[in-house]
């Protein structure tokens, strides 16, 4: 009896053994399953992690290149381009521009527009400036050396206006107007041989040109011999035929007080 109980109470503690250890294992194992969702989550978390950082990494090296096709090709002097193609950043017109553009950008018509302007405002120096700065575009334009030639004479600077006439009747051997100033500008250095070769020329593509014919008067007459006086009437003469308004420069024009006493200069001046 002794021997049966005793083996009855230990296969009752192996049962009760057994049974603790289902029960301790049944406990376990939620906390088991639990754990491995941690492990399965934090190994997804840390996958997601890489992900995005390699996008954004790449996107950064995409965006970089892009700044730098945008900026190479942003060089114009006039124009800056931003860094983003987006319509909110469209390229704009740099404001840090003086008002009026830089003479190099400026095209000889605009200047010489300018110059004719400023000439007639008396802003003689500036005008000739933008003579000077039209002619190095247009160096063929005779109007160009035509205006420089006036204003230098009007300035008195009768030797750069003499190169200036010069290069006009040069350019157009045809322009009587040229000749004409030509020889005005020799009268006022007082080289009247080379200002008569140049009127005479002026005649030459214009005969009845009134103010060649006036100006050959008024030289002659300044001579201040009898003998010139006679050819000083007759050009005064062709000058009225073709501009009877010259009568009222003659009466008044002190170059011909040598003439004044004449009566053939007072019949001429005469009022019709």
């Amino acid at each position: 009896m002794s021997l049966i109980y005793e083996a009855l109470r230990k296969s009752e503690r192996e049962k009760n053994q057994l049974s603790q250890a289902e029960i301790f294992s049944e406990r376990q194992r939620p906390l088991m399953t639990l754990f491995s969702m941690k492990r399965l989550f934090l190994f997804f978390l840390v996958a997601l992690i890489i992900a995005i950082s390699g996008f954004y990494i790449t996107s950064k090296t995409d965006l970089a290149d892009i700044s730098k096709i945008l900026v190479k090709f942003s060089t114009s002097p006039d124009k800056i381009l931003t860094n983003s193609p987006t319509p909110e950043n469209k390229p704009m017109v740099e404001t840090n521009y003086p008002i009026k553009p830089p003479v190099s950008t400026v095209s000889w018509e605009d200047l010489f527009s300018q110059a004719l302007t400023l000439e007639d405002k008396g802003f003689l120096d500036k005008a000739i400036e933008l003579y000077q700065e039209a002619k190095k575009t247009k160096s063929n334009h005779v109007p160009i050396y035509m205006n420089l030639g006036r204003i230098y004479f009007q300035k008195g600077l009768n030797d750069q206006a003499i190169d200036e006439f010069k290069e006009a009747t040069s350019l157009s051997p045809l322009n009587s107007k040229a000749y004409n100033n030509l020889g005005t500008a020799y009268f006022k250095k007082g080289w009247h041989h080379l200002a008569i070769l140049e009127y005479k020329k002026a005649l030459e593509v214009d005969p009845k040109y009134a103010l060649v014919h006036y100006n050959l008067s008024s030289l002659h007459a300044q001579t201040g011999e009898y003998e010139n006086y006679d050819l000083a009437l007759t050009y005064l003469e062709e000058a009225i035929k073709s501009n009877p308004q010259i009568r009222r420069w003659a009466k008044d024009d002190p170059d011909f007080t040598g003439l004044k006493n004449l009566s053939r200069f007072q019949e001429l001046i005469k009022e019709r």
